[in-house]
């Protein structure tokens, strides 16, 4: 088994399956702003690179409860 190209462009459905969540949740995020979660823009279609979302999920990794409250506080929503 090869491992994922990074530079791999996902569809919004494809990085929310990735993430475990929904594509409506990125969608939200990317309109609110809320998320430091890079994608792309080619006319009407969003993609995500591979790496960036991988880099998202180990940002929002916590260890313990505390964590994870002060990652909310701090606007690094899991």
């Amino acid at each position: 088994m090869t491992a994922p190209d990074p530079n791999q462009m996902l569809t919004t459905a494809e990085a929310a399956t990735l993430l475990g969540l929904k594509p409506a949740t990125l969608s939200n995020w990317r309109e609110d702003g809320s998320v430091d979660l890079a994608f792309s823009k080619f006319g009407s279609c969003v993609r995500y690179r591979y790496a960036d979302v991988v880099a998202f999920a180990e940002r929002a990794r916590c260890t313990n409860t505390l964590a994870a409250r002060q990652l909310l506080v701090r606007g690094g929503r899991a």
